[in-house]
């Protein structure tokens, strides 16, 4: 996929952008960047990180984090009123 590609439209299992799954998108990744949140969600520690926050992400919030869309992300995220908020792609070598 690439910039020029539109998202794929909303369906069932795939809800158009919404302000409230944006908000729940920016506080996870805000929190993503607190003490080794993000060594553990980017090492093996991945899938247990996410287990610990399911219950307090929606279903369509977990469905986007497992997928890894980011443009979809992205989409949402800019629901939210005001904001301007762009997804950033950060490449760094493992930790």
């Amino acid at each position: 996929m690439n910039d020029d590609q539109p998202i794929e439209p909303a369906s069932e299992d795939r809800p158009p952008p919404d302000e409230r799954i944006g908000r729940e998108l920016q506080e996870f990744f805000l929190e993503l960047l607190q003490g080794d949140n993000l060594k553990r969600y980017q090492g093996e520690g991945r899938d247990s990180y996410l287990s610990e926050r399911s219950t307090r992400l929606s279903g369509d919030a977990q469905r986007l984090l497992s997928s890894g869309d980011l443009r979809e992300i992205e989409a949402h995220i800019g629901q939210i009123t005001g904001s301007r908020a762009v997804i950033l792609y950060v490449v760094c070598p493992p930790m």
